[in-house]
């Protein structure tokens, strides 16, 4: 994976096992072995979590030049692995935490998106794919906006999606206080009518709220 991303020039950034060997200063040993001191440790504080760190320049077989950042904290002992020498390990860090963010979508790509294509061409899964994604970045530029609306909001992926299913649940609300059943069987239409244009049932609703 590494030789792939350096081929595409792309850097990297991986969360690796205690038992990987790195040589340091001409000696080879494990991650998890490497002689740490309490003296040498940085503390940072990073999404509101404090943790000790250390920095350990190195090679890795199959790899090369290496930077290592231990750190320690609630969970005990991690090691992150970059090509990036000269990145900062706070800097490592969070990139490495924006991972979290891909984890979510890939779960949804399994959960909602992938686990429900009946397509037998190749063209028409990864059109799909690309809606689901379009669909995410949607629903990403609409929590970003909800983050504006309420500035006390926790900036995490889950709370952003229930305050979205918020806002689209009030607007449903709102609008069926104000056409009462002519929303609802505009509603029923663009559900069971899948292959019409909802637009066009929605219009219709609107158009008559206007003679009447």
């Amino acid at each position: 994976m590494t030789r792939f991303l350096s081929s595409k020039n792309l850097n990297w950034v991986f969360q690796s096992k205690g038992n990987r060997k790195i040589k340091i200063k001409g000696r080879w040993n494990t991650l998890d072995l490497v002689p740490l001191s309490y003296h040498d440790s940085v503390t940072m504080k990073i999404s509101g979590n404090t943790y000790s760190t250390w920095e350990i320049d190195g090679e890795m077989p199959g790899i090369g030049s290496v930077k290592v950042i231990i750190s320690e904290g609630t969970n005990g002992k991690r090691y992150y692995v970059t090509d990036r020498i000269k990145w900062s390990a706070k800097r490592i860090l969070e990139t490495y935490l924006q991972r979290w963010d891909i984890e979510v979508m890939h779960r949804d790509f399994k959960q909602d998106g992938l686990g429900h294509i009946f397509l037998r061409k190749l063209c028409k899964t990864e059109l799909y794919l690309r809606l689901i994604v379009t669909g995410r970045v949607l629903l990403e530029i609409s929590s970003i906006r909800s983050l504006c609306k309420y500035p006390g909001l926790n900036d995490s992926v889950e709370k952003r999606k229930r305050w979205v299913s918020f806002e689209l649940l009030k607007s449903m609300v709102k609008t069926a206080r104000r056409f009462g059943n002519r929303f609802i069987d505009a509603l029923e239409a663009s559900l069971t009518n899948p292959y019409r244009s909802s637009r066009n049932a929605f219009n219709a609703m609107y158009n008559r709220s206007e003679y009447n």
